[in-house]
Parts: structure tokens; C-alpha cells; sequence
């Protein structure tokens, strides 16, 4: 292979390589706007060109000639004006791919007779040659997102015989509904009888022939209706369909192989569904959906069950009415469950009441469940009954969102009355996401042993202005010899207001957790009790961030240890008076990055308290950055007479702080720090500084700056 990278030396090089009669040649990612006359190499089997973005390149008609034993060609990203007439003469061409490149005319393609791979992706042709009929020796068509393709002509595809692979996601769409008609027909499919893999979209679920795929087909994406998902969908299983549109679902019924299709389908999402209610029990024959893995439903208001029990009457059918209990109810009966989910997603359901809604159901139900996404759902009180509990043995991946009369993610009352189902739930949950839901209490009401989330390493509640505690009453399992750490996010109103009830008891543990994020938790007054335990609960913990808590009081306990700690941001909390105090700051030994903003109340970082002693110095080993920004009441990082180190210090921002006089009272050591930024980006060239040669120094001189200012404007306003 002769990799030629620079485009100063190309033209000496490429005629140096074409004089050794290379075998492949490389020219990745040029900016080249003209090839040689000739290439002349009678031994290149393969050549590849990649430009960098989309490069006008003149590519002479006689380029190819002395070349035809070339098998394999790739240009990317090149606009050409016309491609040369010698591409014809390539007789051995096996491979093709003009990907991302701007084509006029490649009718000189169906030259290309033992062509075996042709690829157009992201090309913008507008139009298939009817020359590319006679490439019967094409096994692999790619087509994908060629978003200017509106004609194909009839019988084109159907005369591609050995055709293996079909690619024509996000691409043609407008399929004609009979044969012999201005544009290809999805009939011509049917004669592709080695077609394994197929990828298309289909406007109109109408024109579906009865048979129009071969029973063969391995892996397929086919898009019915018009659906906006085609456009950034992403599926890691190997059968997937989407149905949007009104009746869609229904109008495939009468249509054997697309049911086929169905019962092979690992990722099946439904969306904008009209006149349908019971989707599987239209769709099903009693097999179920063995290889579904991810399923997605949204924005399907009348849909009342996905799969539901047949023969109930009227009566029993408006008890299941909201709740897709009835979804696996017909699958418990008959034993048939969802046993190879990996991903659920249930969104815009205004009736939805309860996932599941009856008997417990067995273990093995939703045993590969690993991801569940509850969105929009306006209805429900409780996003996961307790009877539903015992099959999340695998769940690794909760958000519930957008859900505005939910107001605990779990209901387990029966739990507490039934001593028997008490075993290790969420043994594998890693993210856990409460967002938008504004009746949201609590996430359960418990007082039994039963609720394991050792692995979770991010929770996030945002916007749950009701919140008053995480679990009440609860117990959470704690085990401390687990080694990966984890990360938790929560937002919005966790604590009642006319108590002081901590966010976190010493039974909530989460001992791998990284990262805590806390926004807008108007009613949290205290985050943690003053508890050795529930410092353990959360020793690993990473990130702390914590914003528009309005009446939040105290941050950490005095006697917690956060030796992980590596990132601490606050802002907007207008009840804090200080943020930790000199105990507490001691053993923030990894701490690298601090930022406190938007604090109207605070006085200091760093609080010494009543009979704490002073020993030795404060030493903030790893500290790099640290930004105070709009404190109006703060008058020092601690008023203490002590000594303050920061080896790794190199960045600091004082920005909008009136009062700050100094930055400490005693010693204080900043070996890397040699200005302070008054800007609150982090990174501002136009940003001088401030250095007055050290960091007490120059908080004196913004002082004396900011009130010389203050001074000088009534003069100036009354003049």
C-alpha cells in the first residue's frame, strides 16, 4: 500500500508511485483539486481517495486508461462535474463507492459488469441509470441517505438477481403501487430471492404487496409511514420496523409477511397510532414477539392495551382502560412473556395509568429488560407497582419524565403487607432519572429491607417541586465493597417545608455513587443527617452540583468525610451561609475544581466552628480551578487565622464579590497561580487579569477597585 499524505509533495510522489506499478495506493484525506492525466498502473487492484468535506477535483477522461485490472475504487467526498469516460474501461471493477460525493450522471456505471459492490451514500444523484440494471453480478446496493433520489425506474431492481444486500434507509421513498408504472415498485422486491438484508422506507403502508420480501430475509429496518424518527434513528439489533401514521398497524394485517416480519422483530416502534387499542392482540397469533428486545411507543392516545387478554367483555375491558396491565396479561396466562426486551419505552399516553395492574408476574418476565423510559405519561400516580418489581432484576436504566399526577416512581404498599416478596430489587441499576413531574412526593413509601441500588452511579430528579424525600421510611440495603462508583443527580423540592427532614436518612445508601446533582429543591433544607453511617452511604461520591435549592441550609455535615470528592459546584441557593466547615474542608484531599455562583447570603467558603481546633495547614493538594462569581455577602474564603495551601492551583476567577476583602487571614501558599481572572469564562484570552504577586495582594486590590468605582459614579451621575 503507498500512502501519499502531503499535498505539497503529490504531484513528485504519485509520479514516483506510478513508476514502481503499485498494487494499492492510499491518498486519505486530501485537499487535491486535479489527478494526473493518466494513472498508467496496470498492476493497482485498489485505490482510495478521501477528501476532507465535499472537494470540486477534475478528474481527466483518459485517468483510468492502462488501469483495468483496478478491483476496488473509493472516492469519497468529491463534487465532480462528470465522471470520466475510462471508468468504463475498468472490466475487473469488483467495488464501487462514491460515497458523499456530488454526481450529475453515472449512467457510465452499468459499464461496470462484474461490479459486486455499489455504494452511493450521502451521494446527491437524483436519479438511478436504467444502465444500473444490468449489473447481475451486484450483491450489495448502498443507497442510504441519498435524500435527492426521487426516481428509480421500474424493473431496474427486480433484474439485480444475486442482489444479497439492499441499503435505502432515509433515501427513495416514492414507490410506485403496481408494476409498470413512472417508478420502481416494492413487487420488484419479490424476485430478489438471495435478498438477507434489507433496509427501506415506505411512505404508505397501502402499497405493501402481499409477499414483497423474500422469507429468507435476515436483517431488515423497514420505516412505514412518515415517520421523523428515520431521520436520526439508531438500533444496535439487526431486525428492526417503525410504524407511523394513522391505521398503520391495522392496514397490515391481511398481509402474512409483514406479521412474519413482526414475529422476528427485535426493535419494534409504534408511533401516532389512530384507531388502534389492542396491538398485539391484532397483530398476534398467539406467538407472541419472541425476539423483541426494544420496544418504543409513543404518541398513541387510543391505544389501551400493547397486549391484552382476548374474550374479556366490555365491563373488564374498561377496568384495563389506561393501564397496560393488559399489555403482558395475555402473555402471563399463556406464559409468554417479554423474556428478550432489553429496551422499553412508553411515551404520550394520557389515559396511562399503571404499567402492570393485577397478580404478580413471574421473574422471568422482563428478564433482559435492562433500559425502561416512562415519558409523558399524564395519568399515572406510580410509575412501577410492586408486582412488577421482582422482574427489573436486570434493570440497569430508569427515567421517568414529563408525568404530571406521579407521585412515587414506586408503589410498594403491597410490598409492606406481604412480607414474602421482600428479596434484592434494582440489583443492577445504574441510572435512575426523575424529570418534570411535578406531584412527585417521594420515590418510595417503605419500611422493609428490600430496595438495592448498590451499583447506581447517576440520579437525576429535576424539576419535581413536590419531592420531600427519597425513600420514606426506608431502608436501603448498604454494602461498601462494591468498586465501581457511581454518579446521582436530583432535582426539585425533596423536603417538606414545615419540617427539617433531611434529603437522605442513615437508610438511604448509594455506596458507588459519583456524581450528585441537586437543582432547584426548593423545600431541601439539609441534605444528609449529622450520621458517620450515611457518610459511608456515599463515600464514593465524585461531583457534587448543587443549584436553586432556595432553602437549603447546610451542605455537608460537619463530621463527613469526602475524601473522592473531586467537583464541587453551588449556586443560587440563597439560605447558605457558608459551605463547609475547616473539619469537613481537611479531607477534601482530591478536590480539583470548585465553583460558587449566584449566593446571596454566603460570608465565607470555609467556616471554622465553635471549639474546632486548629492544627497544622489546610492543604487543597489537587484544587486547579476555582471560581467565586456573584457573592454579595461573601467576605473571604475564611476568616480563620490558619495556613491555606494550593499546590495545583492555576486558574481563579473572582467575579460580582463587593465584600471580598481578603482571601484569607493567614498564611497562604499559591505556587502556580500567577494572575486572577475577573471574567466568568473560564477560558477568556482578552482576559488579562489581575496580579499583584499573591492572591491577597491582588483580592485587596479588586476590592479597592470595586469601591473606587462606587465612589466615583454618584459623583459622575450628579454632575
Amino acid at each position: 500500500m503507498f500512502n501519499i499524505p502531503n499535498v505539497a509533495d503529490l504531484e513528485k510522489k504519485m509520479e514516483e508511485t506510478i513508476r514502481k506499478d503499485p498494487i494499492a495506493i492510499s491518498l486519505p484525506y486530501r485537499d487535491i483539486q486535479e489527478l494526473p492525466e493518466r494513472l498508467g498502473c496496470p498492476r493497482l487492484e485498489l485505490l482510495l481517495l478521501h477528501t476532507k468535506g465535499l472537494c470540486s477535483m477534475q478528474v481527466k477522461d483518459h485517468f483510468f486508461k492502462g488501469t483495468e485490472g483496478l478491483k476496488v475504487l473509493n472516492f469519497t467526498g468529491i463534487h465532480f462535474s462528470s465522471l470520466p469516460s475510462s471508468l468504463g474501461c475498468l472490466i475487473n471493477l469488483q467495488t464501487l463507492c462514491l460515497d458523499y460525493c456530488r454526481l450529475k450522471d453515472i449512467a457510465i456505471v452499468g459499464q461496470l459488469k462484474k461490479l459486486e459492490i455499489l455504494s452511493l451514500v450521502y451521494s446527491d444523484i437524483k436519479q438511478l441509470p436504467l444502465g444500473i440494471g444490468r449489473l447481475t453480478r451486484l450483491q450489495l446496493l448502498d443507497l442510504s441517505n441519498c435524500r435527492s433520489l426521487e426516481l428509480i425506474p421500474p424493473n431496474v431492481i427486480s433484474k439485480l438477481s444475486r442482489l444479497e444486500e439492499l441499503f435505502m434507509h432515509n433515501s427513495f421513498s416514492q414507490w410506485d403501487k403496481v408494476e409498470g408504472g413512472s417508478n420502481a415498485s416494492l413487487v420488484e422486491l419479490k424476485g430478489l430471492s438471495n435478498l438477507t438484508t434489507l433496509e427501506i422506507d415506505v411512505s404508505d403502508s397501502e402499497i405493501l404487496p402481499p409477499d414483497f420480501v423474500s422469507v429468507e430475509l435476515e436483517r431488515y429496518k423497514i420505516f412505514i409511514g412518515q415517520t421523523s424518527v428515520r431521520r436520526h434513528v439508531t438500533s444496535k439489533t439487526s431486525t428492526l420496523m417503525v410504524l407511523k401514521g394513522p391505521e398503520k398497524v391495522s392496514l397490515l394485517l391481511g398481509n402474512d409477511r409483514t406479521k412474519m416480519l413482526l414475529k422476528r422483530t427485535e426493535d419494534l416502534r409504534l408511533q401516532s397510532q389512530k384507531g388502534v387499542q389492542n396491538v398485539v392482540h391484532e397483530l398476534d397469533d398467539g406467538e407472541g414477539f419472541p425476539r423483541l428486545q426494544h420496544l418504543l411507543v409513543s404518541d398513541c392516545s387510543e391505544i389501551l392495551h400493547i397486549v391484552g387478554s382476548v374474550g374479556r367483555n366490555e365491563d373488564e375491558l374498561r377496568h384495563w382502560e389506561g393501564n397496560l396491565n393488559s399489555t403482558i396479561q395475555k402473555c402471563y396466562e399463556e406464559m409468554i412473556g417479554f423474556c428478550d426486551i432489553e429496551y422499553l419505552q412508553l411515551s404520550d399516553f394520557p389515559c396511562l395509568k399503571e404499567i402492570w395492574h393485577g397478580q404478580a408476574l413471574p421473574v422471568s418476565f422482563f428478564n433482559n429488560l435492562e433500559e425502561l423510559e416512562v415519558d409523558d405519561c399524564t395519568n399515572m400516580s406510580s410509575a412501577i407497582p410492586a408486582n412488577l418489581l421482582r422482574c427489573l432484576n436486570n434493570l440497569r436504566c430508569l427515567e421517568v419524565r414529563n408525568c404530571d399526577s406521579i407521585e412515587e416512581v414506586l408503589h410498594l404498599e403491597e410490598l409492606n403487607a406481604d412480607k414474602e416478596h421482600i428479596s434484592p430489587l434494582f440489583p443492577k441499576l445504574s441510572e435512575l432519572r426523575l424529570i418534570d413531574l411535578p406531584k412527585l412526593k417521594r420515590f418510595c413509601n417503605f419500611t422493609e429491607n428490600i430496595i438495592e441500588m448498590l451499583m447506581l452511579w447517576s440520579l437525576t430528579i429535576e424539576n419535581c417541586p413536590n419531592m420531600e424525600t427519597f425513600v420514606s421510611n426506608s431502608v436501603v440495603h448498604v454494602t461498601t465493597d462494591n468498586k465501581k462508583p457511581q454518579k446521582l443527580t436530583l432535582e426539585e423540592n425533596f423536603l417538606l417545608a414545615d419540617q427539617v427532614q433531611p434529603l437522605f436518612d442513615e437508610k438511604v445508601a448509594f455506596p458507588l455513587l459519583m456524581e450528585l446533582k441537586l437543582s432547584r429543591l426548593h423545600k431541601v433544607q439539609h441534605l444528609w443527617k449529622e450520621n458517620d453511617e450515611s457518610n459511608k452511604a456515599f463515600a464514593n461520591l465524585g461531583s457534587l452540583e448543587i443549584s436553586e435549592c432556595s432553602k437549603l441550609q447546610k451542605l455537608v455535615p460537619p463530621s463527613w468525610h469526602l475524601e473522592n470528592l473531586w467537583g464541587l459546584e453551588v449556586s443560587k441557593c440563597h439560605r447558605l451561609i457558608n459551605l463547609s466547615t475547616l473539619s469537613t474542608s481537611k479531607n477534601l484531599v482530591n478536590l480539583g475544581r470548585m465553583k460558587i455562583a449566584d449566593c446571596k447570603r454566603i460570608e465565607e467558603i470555609i467556616q471554622l466552628q465553635v471549639g474546632e481546633e486548629v492544627k497544622g495547614c489546610i492543604v487543597f493538594e489537587r484544587m486547579n480551578y476555582l471560581t467565586l462569581d456573584c457573592l454579595p455577602s461573601l467576605t473571604s474564603f475564611c476568616l480563620g487565622n490558619y495556613a491555606l495551601e494550593f499546590p495545583s492551583l492555576e486558574q481563579v476567577v473572582v467575579r460580582q464579590c463587593p465584600k471580598m476583602k481578603i482571601f484569607s487571614q493567614g498564611v497562604l501558599d499559591t505556587p502556580m497561580l500567577n494572575k486572577v481572572n475577573v471574567t466568568e469564562e473560564e477560558k477568556d484570552d482578552d482576559d488579562e487579569g489581575c496580579w499583584e504577586g499573591n492572591l491577597n495582594d491582588t483580592i485587596k486590590q479588586l476590592f479597592n477597585e470595586i469601591n473606587s468605582k462606587e465612589k466615583i459614579e454618584p459623583i459622575l451621575q450628579v454632575q
